[in-house]
């Protein structure tokens, strides 16, 4: 049996329909441990794409720390450092083209969850891919445009003096609106068929409209991205190194299929709330959707 394949000729133990529905933070663990083993294989396919930005990061660490492109360069250097950038370019290429559509993969899986739905982890994964390729591109561009601009932009504003300095703190509010804004447009991409232009607007309009949940939800991923190891290298001593390969290992196996699902059991509520059942173009657009998932998978199983 293949490592993609699922079990369905097990008879499971069934659900009562006119069982209560439980709290949403019962629902989420009672969700995430039942469907735990395709989390892990979500993880670990998501993992794969993003091997090529794990190099890209890595060539950038390294060319920074042995100055091959510095005075005095020896042939042998030069072609080395060719290859080097050959190496970083390829890999770039991939990250810029790979990343967007395969974020749109995970969030479709963690969505279908989410809703209590069946995912096909690979064909999903890949026919979500192919689909939103164009619109995920461009949301990863735009993304890494606005990473620069707001690097850029505190630089300048924290050195600044006088009142223009301020201007680092509406930076701050700008960086973190944007982040949870990304939160919904991943998960708005793959269940309508809407603009680029009105996928931003929307996400605008829930990151400010329901601004308190999405900071704790926005405040969980990054502490659990980030505060986690930033804890295990300031407080845990000598065991900081095993706390890192631990948290690495988390990483590749767990963390980003868990992080993803959190994200979009919270957001898929309030789209569903305030897009699917009170707007009948958005409800149209989601049918569109279905329609297309439901042929692929009509065509899969012929």
């Amino acid at each position: 049996m293949g490592f993609f394949s699922n079990r369905f000729e097990k008879v499971g133990p069934g659900v009562d329909p006119d069982a209560p529905q439980k709290r949403s933070f019962f629902r989420f663990f009672e969700l995430f441990f039942r469907k735990f083993t395709r989390f892990i294989k979500v993880n670990l396919m998501y993992c794969l794409v993003m091997i090529p930005t794990f190099l890209v990061v890595f060539v950038m660490l390294f060319i920074a720390s042995t100055g091959l492109f510095g005075e005095n360069v020896s042939v042998e250097d030069s072609a080395y450092a060719t290859f080097i950038v050959s190496f970083f370019c390829t890999n770039l290429f991939v990250t810029i083209f790979g990343m967007g559509p395969a974020t749109a993969g995970i969030t479709y899986i963690m969505r279908n969850f989410a809703r209590e739905e069946h995912a096909w982890i690979w064909s999903d994964f890949k026919d979500t891919f192919k689909s939103n390729f164009k619109q995920a591109t461009a949301v990863y561009l735009i993304n890494l445009v606005m990473l620069v601009i707001c690097y850029v932009a505190l630089m300048f504003y924290s050195q600044a003096s006088g009142a223009i300095g301020y201007l680092k703190y509406v930076m701050y509010m700008i960086i973190v609106i944007f982040a949870i804004m990304n939160m919904y447009i991943y998960p708005m991409m793959i269940t309508f068929k809407l603009k680029l232009k009105d996928i931003y607007r929307n996400a605008l309009l829930f990151a400010v409209g329901k601004l308190p949940s999405n900071l704790l939800i926005l405040f969980l991923v990054i502490f659990i991205h980030i505060g986690l190891p930033i804890i295990a290298v300031l407080y845990l001593g000598q065991y900081f190194l095993i706390s890192l390969i631990v948290l690495g290992l988390l990483e590749i196996v767990l963390t980003q299929s868990f992080t993803a699902f959190m994200v979009n059991f919270n957001v898929y509520p309030k789209m569903k709330k305030y897009m699917l059942d009170v707007m009948p173009d958005a409800e149209d657009a989601e049918k569109e959707k279905t329609l297309f998932e439901d042929d692929v998978r009509a065509r899969r199983e012929r």
